[in-house]
């Protein structure tokens, strides 16, 4: 696991707000992707989005 993934593990709560305010190229989708599954109950996740829940 490199490095930054295990920094985000060091917190309890992580907070993405505005998630789809900008796109995401398929490398960065992996890395959130990677992130996320990383911290599968290890800690908290709340993503936060003004988009409609069919988008």
């Amino acid at each position: 696991m490199n490095r930054f993934i295990r920094q985000w593990l060091k917190y309890d709560l992580v907070v993405q707000d505005e998630l789809g305010y900008v796109p995401f190229d398929q490398l960065s989708a992996q890395l959130l992707f990677q992130v996320l599954a990383a911290r599968y109950e290890l800690g908290s996740i709340i993503i936060t989005t003004n988009l409609e829940f069919g988008q």
